[in-house]
């Protein structure tokens, strides 16, 4: 690892070592990477018939400690 992408868009960093190295980016952890992955993992279960489809990822005890600690003026 050489350097960030950061570097290299703000000019901190040539993007390549040199004429003949090539420059390898590794996305993880970008946000729009794990859309990506979770939209390909979610589409083939649904065309595979697996998994378990879930209401709402907030359990309901969660909902119902909002409500019970919510003030209503």
């Amino acid at each position: 690892i050489r350097c960030t992408l950061a570097d290299i868009l703000t000019g901190n960093a040539s993007a390549r070592r040199d004429e003949e190295s090539i420059a390898i980016f590794s996305p993880f952890g970008l946000g729009v990477l794990d859309l990506a992955v979770g939209a390909l993992v979610r589409d083939l279960a649904i065309k595979n018939r697996m998994g378990t489809i879930l209401d709402s990822f907030i359990g309901e005890s969660w909902i119902k400690r909002s409500e019970a600690n919510h003030v209503y003026a």
